[in-house]
């Protein structure tokens, strides 16, 4: 798996959200052969990027960015694409949020939606 990480806060390790995402594939038994971005930003570089591709003018704790599905048979990586979380959105701002938040974009990112299949969603939700 391959991890490009950006912290404008500086306060986290890319080793944390490595090691939560190899679990993540792990528990859901989806090869880890994919390349993924992470940035963790503030609420206004977030507000923007919700304006520019939901049309929602107002931040929000976590956005992602799908490009390709890890189900599919290559032997090359697969990127699955970005993303962002606002660490000045979270809660508590600390690891145990910080890591909620991105396993809730991994989901994402793997083609699980809370809106459209509730059920298949909260099932993946447990197994993480």
């Amino acid at each position: 798996m391959k991890l490009y990480f950006k912290d404008k806060s500086n306060r986290f390790k890319v080793k944390f959200f490595r090691d939560t995402a190899k679990s993540v594939f792990k528990k859901l038994d989806i090869n880890d052969k994919v390349e993924l971005g992470l940035t963790l930003t503030d609420n206004l570089e977030i507000k923007k990027l919700n304006q520019k591709y939901r049309s929602i003018n107002k931040p929000t704790d976590v956005l992602s960015f799908p490009i390709d599905t890890p189900y599919k048979k290559t032997d090359n990586y697969i990127m699955l694409g970005d993303i962002v979380i606002s660490a000045e959105m979270a809660k508590k701002q600390n690891k145990k949020e910080i890591n909620k938040l991105f396993k809730h974009g991994l989901l994402h990112l793997l083609g699980f939606d809370h809106k459209k299949n509730k059920k298949e969603w909260d099932s993946a939700e447990f197994k993480i």
